[in-house]
Protein backbone atom coordinates (compact mmCIF):
# COMPACT_ATOMS: atom_id res chain seq x y z
CA UNK A 1 0.00 0.00 0.00
CA UNK A 2 1.48 3.14 -0.95
CA UNK A 3 2.81 6.07 1.88
CA UNK A 4 0.10 8.35 2.35
CA UNK A 5 0.64 12.22 1.12
CA UNK A 6 0.12 14.59 3.26
CA UNK A 7 -0.22 18.28 2.11
CA UNK A 8 -0.49 21.23 4.63
CA UNK A 9 -2.76 24.18 3.16
CA UNK A 10 -1.77 27.85 4.67
CA UNK A 11 -4.92 30.29 4.26
CA UNK A 12 -7.24 27.12 3.05
CA UNK A 13 -10.32 28.85 4.51
CA UNK A 14 -9.93 31.86 1.85
CA UNK A 15 -11.27 31.03 -1.01
CA UNK A 16 -7.66 29.69 -3.05
CA UNK A 17 -7.34 27.80 0.14
CA UNK A 18 -10.32 26.08 -0.24
CA UNK A 19 -9.94 25.38 -4.02
CA UNK A 20 -6.17 24.11 -3.58
CA UNK A 21 -7.38 21.76 -0.75
CA UNK A 22 -10.44 20.27 -2.62
CA UNK A 23 -7.97 19.52 -5.45
CA UNK A 24 -4.85 18.07 -3.48
CA UNK A 25 -7.98 15.88 -1.62
CA UNK A 26 -9.07 14.37 -5.42
CA UNK A 27 -5.55 13.68 -6.07
CA UNK A 28 -5.46 11.06 -2.85
CA UNK A 29 -3.43 14.10 -0.40
CA UNK A 30 -4.80 14.11 3.78
CA UNK A 31 -4.85 17.63 3.61
CA UNK A 32 -4.04 19.99 6.92
CA UNK A 33 -5.89 23.18 7.09
CA UNK A 34 -4.04 25.66 8.44
CA UNK A 35 -6.15 28.74 9.17
CA UNK A 36 -6.27 31.68 11.57
CA UNK A 37 -9.55 32.99 12.32
CA UNK A 38 -11.84 31.68 10.20
CA UNK A 39 -12.31 28.32 12.30
CA UNK A 40 -16.05 27.58 10.75
CA UNK A 41 -14.96 27.88 7.13
CA UNK A 42 -11.95 25.69 7.71
CA UNK A 43 -14.27 23.45 9.64
CA UNK A 44 -16.81 22.96 6.60
CA UNK A 45 -14.18 22.27 4.19
CA UNK A 46 -13.21 19.90 6.43
CA UNK A 47 -16.44 18.08 6.29
CA UNK A 48 -16.58 18.60 2.64
CA UNK A 49 -13.33 16.66 1.93
CA UNK A 50 -14.05 13.95 4.24
CA UNK A 51 -17.50 13.70 2.56
CA UNK A 52 -15.77 13.02 -0.43
CA UNK A 53 -13.67 10.10 1.35
CA UNK A 54 -10.91 11.49 1.85
CA UNK A 55 -8.97 12.56 4.99
CA UNK A 56 -8.54 16.33 6.20
CA UNK A 57 -8.35 17.83 9.57
CA UNK A 58 -8.38 21.78 10.61
CA UNK A 59 -5.36 22.67 12.16
CA UNK A 60 -5.62 26.47 13.65
CA UNK A 61 -2.44 28.71 14.39
CA UNK A 62 -1.34 31.73 13.20
CA UNK A 63 1.50 32.25 10.17
CA UNK A 64 3.03 35.30 11.57
CA UNK A 65 3.98 33.87 14.77
CA UNK A 66 6.88 31.42 14.44
CA UNK A 67 6.54 29.49 17.93
CA UNK A 68 2.90 28.61 16.92
CA UNK A 69 3.84 27.25 13.48
CA UNK A 70 6.67 24.97 15.09
CA UNK A 71 4.49 23.85 17.82
CA UNK A 72 1.48 23.54 15.98
CA UNK A 73 2.99 21.74 12.61
CA UNK A 74 5.70 20.03 14.65
CA UNK A 75 3.11 18.04 16.60
CA UNK A 76 1.29 17.13 13.98
CA UNK A 77 4.39 15.89 11.70
CA UNK A 78 5.64 13.97 14.94
CA UNK A 79 2.55 12.24 15.28
CA UNK A 80 1.24 11.55 11.63
CA UNK A 81 4.74 11.86 9.39
CA UNK A 82 6.48 14.29 7.69
CA UNK A 83 4.70 16.75 4.75
CA UNK A 84 4.54 16.12 1.24
CA UNK A 85 3.36 19.12 0.14
CA UNK A 86 3.15 22.72 1.59
CA UNK A 87 0.85 25.15 0.44
CA UNK A 88 1.83 28.80 1.41
CA UNK A 89 -1.87 30.65 0.87
CA UNK A 90 -2.33 32.84 3.58
CA UNK A 91 -1.69 36.71 2.45
CA UNK A 92 -3.49 39.95 2.90
CA UNK A 93 -3.45 42.90 0.80
CA UNK A 94 -3.97 46.27 2.23
CA UNK A 95 -4.93 48.59 -0.45
CA UNK A 96 -3.33 51.86 0.69
CA UNK A 97 -0.60 54.25 -0.92
CA UNK A 98 2.63 54.61 0.54
CA UNK A 99 2.08 57.97 2.74
CA UNK A 100 -0.90 57.03 4.28
CA UNK A 101 1.14 52.94 5.05
CA UNK A 102 1.63 53.31 8.75
CA UNK A 103 4.89 51.02 9.65
CA UNK A 104 1.58 48.60 11.25
CA UNK A 105 0.06 48.30 7.99
CA UNK A 106 3.24 47.48 6.46
CA UNK A 107 4.55 45.29 9.60
CA UNK A 108 1.35 42.83 9.06
CA UNK A 109 1.42 42.56 5.33
CA UNK A 110 5.30 41.43 5.56
CA UNK A 111 4.34 39.71 8.34
CA UNK A 112 1.51 37.16 6.79
CA UNK A 113 2.83 36.85 3.26
CA UNK A 114 6.61 36.82 3.56
CA UNK A 115 7.69 36.06 7.15
CA UNK A 116 4.57 33.47 7.34
CA UNK A 117 6.27 31.62 3.97
CA UNK A 118 9.25 31.40 5.92
CA UNK A 119 7.51 29.96 9.36
CA UNK A 120 5.74 27.32 7.56
CA UNK A 121 8.41 26.41 5.18
CA UNK A 122 10.99 26.16 8.07
CA UNK A 123 8.34 23.75 9.81
CA UNK A 124 8.31 21.16 7.44
CA UNK A 125 11.41 21.29 6.00
CA UNK A 126 13.50 18.94 8.23
CA UNK A 127 10.93 16.72 7.86
CA UNK A 128 11.29 16.61 3.93
CA UNK A 129 14.66 16.48 3.82
CA UNK A 130 14.50 13.77 6.06
CA UNK A 131 12.02 11.66 3.38
CA UNK A 132 14.02 13.06 0.70
CA UNK A 133 11.17 14.69 -1.19
CA UNK A 134 8.65 17.39 -0.76
CA UNK A 135 6.77 20.07 -3.08
CA UNK A 136 6.55 23.91 -1.62
CA UNK A 137 4.46 26.16 -3.27
CA UNK A 138 3.90 30.07 -2.80
CA UNK A 139 0.95 32.23 -4.09
CA UNK A 140 2.65 34.97 -5.57
CA UNK A 141 1.35 37.75 -7.92
CA UNK A 142 1.93 39.16 -10.83
CA UNK A 143 2.04 42.69 -9.25
CA UNK A 144 5.70 41.40 -7.58
CA UNK A 145 6.91 41.61 -11.29
CA UNK A 146 5.19 44.67 -12.36
CA UNK A 147 4.25 47.11 -9.10
CA UNK A 148 1.02 48.64 -8.80
CA UNK A 149 0.03 52.04 -7.09
CA UNK A 150 -1.97 51.61 -3.69
CA UNK A 151 0.08 48.15 -2.92
CA UNK A 152 3.75 48.80 -2.10
CA UNK A 153 3.75 46.81 1.05
CA UNK A 154 1.77 43.86 -0.79
CA UNK A 155 4.08 44.08 -3.94
CA UNK A 156 6.95 43.81 -1.66
CA UNK A 157 6.24 40.66 0.02
CA UNK A 158 4.84 39.17 -3.45
CA UNK A 159 8.54 39.66 -4.99
CA UNK A 160 9.91 38.70 -1.64
CA UNK A 161 8.60 35.39 -1.57
CA UNK A 162 9.81 34.80 -5.53
CA UNK A 163 13.36 35.25 -4.33
CA UNK A 164 12.92 33.56 -1.21
CA UNK A 165 11.98 30.42 -3.15
CA UNK A 166 14.02 30.43 -5.59
CA UNK A 167 17.09 30.95 -3.25
CA UNK A 168 15.39 27.58 -1.49
CA UNK A 169 15.41 25.87 -4.55
CA UNK A 170 18.86 25.87 -4.83
CA UNK A 171 19.23 24.91 -1.33
CA UNK A 172 17.48 21.62 -1.05
CA UNK A 173 17.14 20.69 -4.42
CA UNK A 174 20.00 17.64 -4.19
CA UNK A 175 17.20 16.29 -1.70
CA UNK A 176 14.60 16.42 -4.31
CA UNK A 177 12.07 19.21 -2.66
CA UNK A 178 10.78 21.07 -5.43
CA UNK A 179 10.15 24.98 -4.43
CA UNK A 180 7.81 27.19 -6.74
CA UNK A 181 5.91 30.14 -7.27
CA UNK A 182 2.11 30.64 -8.37
CA UNK A 183 1.28 33.75 -9.16
CA UNK A 184 -2.32 34.64 -9.76
CA UNK A 185 -3.67 37.83 -11.72
CA UNK A 186 -6.95 39.54 -10.76
CA UNK A 187 -8.70 36.85 -8.86
CA UNK A 188 -12.54 36.82 -7.86
CA UNK A 189 -11.63 35.25 -4.64
CA UNK A 190 -13.65 37.93 -2.24
CA UNK A 191 -10.27 40.74 -1.92
CA UNK A 192 -11.43 42.86 -5.16
CA UNK A 193 -14.36 44.11 -4.09
CA UNK A 194 -13.42 48.06 -4.40
CA UNK A 195 -12.08 47.08 -7.28
CA UNK A 196 -12.72 49.53 -10.80
CA UNK A 197 -13.50 46.12 -12.28
CA UNK A 198 -13.74 46.93 -16.11
CA UNK A 199 -10.70 49.37 -15.89
CA UNK A 200 -9.27 45.87 -14.35
CA UNK A 201 -10.37 43.81 -16.91
CA UNK A 202 -9.89 46.01 -19.93
CA UNK A 203 -5.95 45.27 -19.13
CA UNK A 204 -6.64 41.52 -19.56
CA UNK A 205 -6.33 39.98 -22.46
CA UNK A 206 -8.97 37.03 -21.84
CA UNK A 207 -11.38 39.45 -20.54
CA UNK A 208 -12.31 37.63 -17.17
CA UNK A 209 -11.47 37.91 -13.94
CA UNK A 210 -9.92 34.60 -13.10
CA UNK A 211 -11.34 32.33 -10.19
CA UNK A 212 -9.80 29.85 -7.35
CA UNK A 213 -10.05 27.20 -9.63
CA UNK A 214 -8.41 28.55 -12.23
CA UNK A 215 -5.08 28.19 -9.91
CA UNK A 216 -5.92 25.30 -7.96
CA UNK A 217 -4.68 22.74 -10.92
CA UNK A 218 -1.37 24.17 -11.22
CA UNK A 219 -0.97 23.96 -8.00
CA UNK A 220 -1.76 20.28 -7.77
CA UNK A 221 0.41 19.75 -10.59
CA UNK A 222 3.00 21.22 -8.86
CA UNK A 223 2.65 19.32 -5.89
CA UNK A 224 2.44 15.97 -8.06
CA UNK A 225 4.77 13.80 -8.91
CA UNK A 226 4.41 14.98 -13.02
CA UNK A 227 6.15 17.79 -11.79
CA UNK A 228 9.10 16.70 -10.68
CA UNK A 229 11.63 18.31 -12.94
CA UNK A 230 10.15 21.62 -12.22
CA UNK A 231 11.51 23.83 -9.35
CA UNK A 232 12.58 27.37 -8.79
CA UNK A 233 9.71 28.47 -10.94
CA UNK A 234 7.00 31.39 -10.69
CA UNK A 235 4.63 30.28 -13.29
CA UNK A 236 1.42 33.24 -13.81
CA UNK A 237 -2.31 32.59 -13.55
CA UNK A 238 -3.01 35.60 -14.77
CA UNK A 239 -5.20 35.66 -18.35
CA UNK A 240 -2.38 37.53 -20.01
CA UNK A 241 -2.52 40.24 -17.57
CA UNK A 242 1.81 39.91 -17.09
CA UNK A 243 2.38 39.89 -21.06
Amino acid sequence: MPERRRALITGASGAIGQAVALSLAEQGFEVWLGCKSRIEEASALRDKILNLGASAQVLPFDVTDYESCQSRIGSLVAEHGPVSALVHCAGIVGHKLMLRTMPEDWNAVLATNLSGFYHVSRAVLRGMIQQRSGSIVAIGSVVGNRGLEGQTAYTASKAGLVGAARSLAREVGSYNIRVNVVAPGWIDAGMNSERDVEKVLARIPMQRAGTPEDVAPLVSFLCSPAASYITGAEIPVSGGLDV
